[in-house]
């Protein structure tokens, strides 16, 4: 499957937090662009209300709960373990979402996964740029926002030797 139709069309989210617990290399190429912030707001530990609440849905939640933990630990230049997300969560149905991250099929060859890269940082990115331009009045923010989104357009992940 193309990786760029695939970017698009799958969850974003799920898909860096998976190439990034997979291959945590991978966060040098991609931590200029994107963080947990990124990736939303959680909820409570092993709850939703909070997303509920708050007009997220508990998928919000959830991937802003592993990406917490994943970029913490990638930022302290250690591997996210994969037996300790799934410990952040209560549910049979959560801790088997973070299960299925470690099993999400990575494009093999460099070039295909620098591009699969790209195309799904450029939609996460492009997604939380929206939603701060949505939910923004601070007008700082806004232009920041703006030429944030500008400079998405000549985004190209590469990956070091």
């Amino acid at each position: 499957k193309d990786p760029e139709l695939a970017a698009k069309e799958g969850n974003a989210k799920r898909q860096l937090l998976a190439a990034l617990i997979q291959m945590p290399k991978l966060y040098e190429s991609v931590s200029r662009w994107v963080s947990e912030k990124d990736f939303g707001t959680e909820s409570a530990k092993g709850t939703n209300e909070a997303a509920v609440g708050s007009g997220l849905n508990s998928s919000d939640a959830f991937y802003a709960t592993v990406a917490r933990y994943v970029f913490k630990q990638l930022k302290g230049g250690n591997k996210p373990q994969l037996a300790d997300v799934i410990s952040c969560f209560d549910t049979t149905e959560q801790q088997e979402k973070v299960s299925a991250l470690a099993a999400f099929e990575l494009p093999q060859e460099r070039a295909e996964l620098e591009k699969f890269l790209t195309e799904t940082v450029r939609t996460l990115k492009t997604e939380s740029i929206d939603e701060t331009i949505r939910s923004g009045d601070d007008l700082q923010a806004l232009q920041e926002a703006i030429n944030q989104k500008r400079a998405l357009q000549s985004l190209k992940i590469m990956i070091p030797g």
